[in-house]
């Protein structure tokens, strides 16, 4: 149930409705470096003229461009914030036996456990291994929630006994 909006900074394929959803808001546009994301920033406001990088011949890929986070007034009330790119994020504040709870399409799979506290990895009869196998839980989704939960349990055990809530 998360909206996703195809968009192109060259063909302008889906900036109309990009531009009507960030309409009287403030919008970060972040995401990982050489992606596009000044690219489509000036296909909503060509006035922006934002420094872009050609895509790399050896890494068939865009190049770190933006250096610092600018926020810019545009047309419609709205406002833009263009970021440099980053390699990965991270997720902070969440303990692995919470995770389950932030990811939205798996919940409603989780009270079909065989144990009250399953994490939904490896336990037997886990309602949402099951509802994986059956194609009710994208493979992606659930590939992304045991990598999230791999980064977390390395993040607590490497500051086991410390606070970041």
């Amino acid at each position: 149930n998360y909206p996703v909006i195809y968009t192109s900074g060259t063909t302008g394929r889906g900036l109309r409705t990009l531009s009507k959803i960030i309409k009287n808001k403030i919008s970060v546009f972040s995401g990982q470096s050489g992606v596009g994301k000044s690219t489509l920033l000036n296909a909503i406001e060509p006035t922006l003229a934002l420094k872009v990088g050609e895509i790399s011949n050896k890494h068939d890929r865009g190049v770190h461009t933006t250096s610092f986070s600018m926020m810019f007034a545009i047309k419609n009330n709205s406002r833009l914030i263009d970021t440099p790119g980053v390699r990965e994020f991270a997720v902070a504040g969440i303990r692995p036996d919470q995770l389950w709870h932030y990811f939205p399409d798996l919940l409603p799979f989780t009270g079909d456990c065989a144990y009250y506290a399953c994490q939904h990895i490896d336990e037997p009869d886990c309602g949402v291994v099951n509802a994986l196998a059956r194609g009710k839980v994208h493979p992606d989704r659930y590939e992304s929630y045991l990598r999230i939960y791999d980064d977390l349990q390395a993040f607590q055990k490497e500051f086991h006994g410390l606070s970041f809530d």
